[in-house]
């Protein structure tokens, strides 16, 4: 199991390859957080994405992902199995969702992982990173190798 964690901390204007429909974005900071996932699917397999049922994949591909947006950071996770992510900063002041009323970010979480997921069986970790609360769902707990980017390894990486 893989996890890329890349932040999202570069100046949009730089000299960018990537496709247009990102630039419908108007908030610079989702439009980075598209920018990064895309870039970051490109880092991890050339093969294009297919959706099957609301869920990406890898075409023709053993290799699942699931992706996530946090305050600062984007994450994508990668197994042979399915698998789900979620990340959310620790300093959300959750008490202003309704839908989150006595709910913890670690809950939110947890449910956000699960939903991204289809398995049946799920297994869930959870860990802190960059000030943000992860959990990543899957079929067995296994051990996880981090990979810290920046987005700039992906911007140079995709020219």
């Amino acid at each position: 199991m893989n996890l890329y964690i890349v932040d999202i901390n570069f100046d949009i204007t730089d000299n960018i390859k990537y496709p247009n429909i990102y630039n419908e974005y108007i908030n610079i900071d989702k439009k980075k957080k598209k920018i990064i996932s895309y870039l970051l699917k490109k880092y991890i397999s050339n093969k294009d994405i297919v959706y099957k049922n609301d869920k990406p994949y890898f075409k023709d591909s053993d290799l699942f992902f699931n992706i996530s947006h946090g305050k600062d950071c984007v994450v994508l996770i990668t197994d042979n199995n399915e698998i789900g992510i979620d990340i959310m900063p620790n300093d959300l002041d959750i008490t202003k969702y309704e839908i989150l009323h006595n709910k913890t970010i670690s809950d939110w979480c947890i449910m956000e992982s699960y939903f991204k997921s289809t398995l049946d069986n799920k297994e869930f970790t959870e860990f802190q990173i960059n000030n943000h609360t992860c959990v990543i769902c899957s079929k067995f707990k296994k051990h996880i190798t981090l990979h810290k980017l920046f987005s700039t390894d992906l911007i140079f990486f995709t020219k």
